[in-house]
């Protein structure tokens, strides 16, 4: 947990956690862990009360208020934020989870207690495997139980709609800041990482997040005013922002208009010339848009996964075109790297039971390749294609064939470039095979800053500051090297493209291009034109000389 530093005459209580989401916002403090009459619900010690209504009421109103939920996100255009929020209501929906429930309130505990330790459960079950898959989906059903708990007490959850609402608890999900309309300006949450689930979200959607701050201290404090900083990893309650944070000043009610109006797009150039490009990360319609209203040189990641987070079958060939299309089409103009499937990080489909490769089997990529093909004949829009997960060189051979056959056989006489994604060890091992048979490589900081240093995806210590440690330094460097050497490409669509501090060490490693959320692209845009190229590699070379600060 962070440090919390006492109230005193001339400033509010201070917590002390990890930036999540980045950004400074000021706003009303409401609990999710907090029932109106002040008692907690965030825990199995506090499930007190027979409740109103059975176990399996309770769990089919979550769901039901959950599918709703989602119904409305997509009726407002935000259709990958709802298949996030279905997720959930297909979790409320598992028949074992509620068989477990009701064997425990037929074994004498209340309802509430009942649904609450049956999802703690099979929470702790999915954390034990100590697989950083499953990290958010244990969140996720933490949450249905939180929510099933609310709606038997007949409390409700508290929302975060609002034009200033700060929203904490021990454990947000995704869902929690998900609402249509608008949602909270900030968030705090004690439990989660800066790669996990909420945390993408949060970025996303340009809500500052804070995670790892000890919440229990701000018990009590509901409706006070709440400044979060995203960039520094604090908390201030009833803050005076003039001293706390000279350089922000509160603004009135402002709103971003989506459009697919291209912006003009200036070539982003280092200090001393070098020219770097700064593209965007999309997964939805909105990103996409987002993207090319700020000018954004293409797109660097293409997620594909994200509008099948709640199907219930394998996406065929048309489905991914069909996803692919408005994208291709009302997204930036420039270089489209179109990534295959990815469920093996923050995001994980019902429907998919077997290995973290299922996605990637000879099928499944013809399946794929087709559908990206596909799409951008459609859409006139030059593609490059991105395998995730690579193992090493024969595993992306095998990729290279399949899409080889797959042009063959659409009649595709110029095959896309096809990229490796670096975020294994392995994969790092091999970098100069991979160099050699790439088109392009790119690095997927996320996955691989917490391979190399051991941690796990939703680990509050895995910020995307920790690039910064010299092993992973080294393993760009390595990476970067040999994809030079063989006159290949390097991006970097991982989290610490966007880091502040960071940055300078990427672009000191010589990385072509760096592929960052939507609403960081102009932050990133003006750090690399103020920085000097020459001065970053310096910098490099001494942090790996000193071993790290």
């Amino acid at each position: 947990m962070g440090d919390a530093a006492p109230r005193d005459d001339d400033r509010g209580l201070v917590l002390r956690g990890v930036p999540g989401a980045g950004g400074v916002a000021v706003g009303r403090m409401v609990s999710v862990d907090e029932t109106p009459g002040g008692a907690g619900h965030g825990s199995v010690a506090d499930t007190g009360g027979t409740g109103h209504g059975s176990v399996a009421d309770a769990l089919a109103a979550v769901a039901a208020e959950l599918t709703g939920l989602a119904d409305a996100l997509r009726g407002e255009g935000r259709v990958e934020q709802a298949d996030i929020v279905e997720v959930g209501a297909l979790i409320a929906e598992d028949p074992a989870l509620r068989s477990l429930a009701e064997e425990l309130a037929r074994a004498g505990l209340t309802a509430v207690e009942a649904v609450v330790a049956a999802t703690n459960r099979h929470a702790d079950a999915l954390t034990a495997l100590g697989d950083p898959v499953f990290a958010d989906r244990a969140t996720d059903i933490r949450q249905i139980g939180r929510r099933a708990a609310a709606w038997l007490r007949g409390t409700g959850r508290p929302t975060s709609r609002g034009t200033d609402v700060v929203l904490v608890g021990d454990e947000l999900a995704a869902a929690d800041v998900l609402l249509p309309g608008r949602g909270p300006v900030g968030a705090v949450s004690a439990r989660g990482g800066p790669t996990g689930h909420l945390a993408v979200v949060a970025r996303a959607l340009g809500i500052p997040l804070v995670l790892g701050a000890d919440v229990r201290e701000l018990h009590g404090t509901a409706d006070h005013r709440v400044l979060v900083d995203g960039d520094r990893g604090l908390v201030v309650v009833d803050p005076q922002v003039g001293d706390l944070v000279p350089d922000f000043t509160p603004a009135e009610e402002s709103e971003t208009t989506d459009g697919a109006t291209q912006a003009e797009v200036r070539p982003t150039t280092t200090r001393d010339g070098r020219r770097v490009r700064v593209r965007a990360n999309v997964g939805s319609y909105r990103e996409a848009a987002a993207a090319r209203a700020n000018a954004a040189e293409g797109v660097g990641l293409l997620r594909t996964e994200l509008p099948f987070l709640a199907a219930d079958h394998w996406p065929d060939a048309e489905e991914h075109t069909a996803s692919l299309v408005p994208l291709l089409r009302d997204g930036p103009e420039g270089t489209v790297v179109v990534r295959t499937l990815d469920f093996a990080g923050d995001k994980r489909p019902a429907f998919l039971t077997g290995g973290s490769g299922a996605e990637r089997s000879d099928a499944m990529l013809r399946t794929q390749f087709r559908g990206i093909l596909a799409a951008a004949a459609t859409t006139a829009r030059a593609v490059r294609i991105l395998v995730p997960m690579v193992e090493g060189a024969a595993d992306f051979a095998r990729c290279r064939h399949l899409l080889a056959e797959v042009c063959r056989l659409s009649g595709v006489t110029r095959r896309p470039p096809l990229g490796a994604m670096v975020e294994l060890p392995g994969a790092v091992d091999e970098a100069e095979a991979l160099a050699a048979a790439a088109d392009f490589l790119a690095l997927g900081t996320n996955d691989l800053t917490a391979a190399l240093l051991g941690l796990a995806r939703d680990d509050p210590a895995l910020s995307p500051r920790r690039t910064a440690d010299p092993v992973v330094l080294t393993a760009v460097r390595r990476v970067v090297g040999y994809a030079h050497a063989f006159g290949r490409p390097v991006s970097v669509c991982g989290d610490a493209a966007a880091d502040p501090r960071v940055l300078p060490l990427l672009l000191g490693l010589g990385v072509d291009a760096l592929s960052v959320a939507p609403p960081a692209l102009a932050a990133v845009r003006e750090q690399v034109r103020a920085l000097d190229s020459t001065r970053c590699a310096e910098l490099v070379r001494e942090r790996l000389a000193r071993g790290g600060e």
